[in-house]
């Protein structure tokens, strides 16, 4: 079924002003057979929810995408990226630090559990535990290797440095407090695997430590905010 433009044209008006439709409200407007609807539907580019099994539709001009290129409008959820599996592969390739399934559900506004688990099986995304959860990330190695890194960096800065640990860090930050967070992790890695830019930066900041002060400046304001080295390192022991 052939349909004119100008018929076509208010059909988009009706539409847009609708903002969200179904399959079956665009044949209404257009009073044409669900092939019809289809061909138009890719014609003008509309985007497809990624939920409620594809259910919705929008045209392209009125989609209003936020910074995680996600639109919520009632019940439907678009994406930027296409159908769920792109979407949720593509949000993670772009995440620094990865996703895990809460994360990826609070974006989407759909349950992750098991979907996203589907996706590691069949090869299309990559699965880590850190912690206590896993957490998922891209397929490629330079991107993962970097997402890792910074998970593990928040993952050890929420729980914190042992007080043995934190007396080390001042330990090396008072034999050259050049040295910055990521040095000091570098330097104390082979002694301690566990130890993070992001534990030692996080560190810092909550005893007011500036890293890049000179050594007596240092010394001098640490003897003032606490009567001991091992009363501040006690307080900032993990969890």
């Amino acid at each position: 079924m052939r349909l004119s433009e100008e018929v076509k044209k208010q059909a988009r008006e009706k539409l847009g002003a609708l903002t969200v439709f179904t399959l079956a409200q665009m044949m209404e407007v257009l009073s044409c057979s669900r092939r019809t609807a289809q061909r138009i539907l890719k014609e003008w580019g509309c985007v497809t929810s990624y939920n409620a099994n594809a259910a919705y539709y929008a045209l392209p001009e009125v989609a209003r995408f936020d910074s995680d290129g996600i639109w919520r409008h009632g019940p439907a959820r678009f994406s930027i990226f296409g159908n769920l599996s792109e979407t949720v592969i593509g949000l993670i390739q772009r995440a620094p630090e990865g996703m895990s399934a809460d994360e990826l559900s609070q974006v989407l506004g759909v349950r992750m559990g098991s979907f996203v688990k589907a996706l590691v099986e069949s090869g299309k995304l990559f699965r880590e535990k850190i912690g206590h959860r896993y957490v998922y990330f891209s397929m490629d190695d330079q991107v993962r290797a970097a997402q890792t890194r910074k998970r593990q960096e928040m993952h050890w800065a929420t729980r914190g440095l042992s007080q043995m640990d934190a007396i080390s860090v001042l330990v090396e930050f008072i034999k050259d407090p050049t040295l910055g967070p990521a040095q000091l992790a570098e330097r104390l890695r082979p002694r301690i695997p566990t130890v993070s830019e992001g534990a030692i930066v996080y560190f810092f900041e909550k005893h007011g430590i500036d890293f890049k002060s000179k050594k007596k400046r240092f010394v001098r304001s640490h003897k003032a905010s606490s009567p001991s080295c091992r009363s501040c390192c006690s307080s900032g022991a993990g969890p």
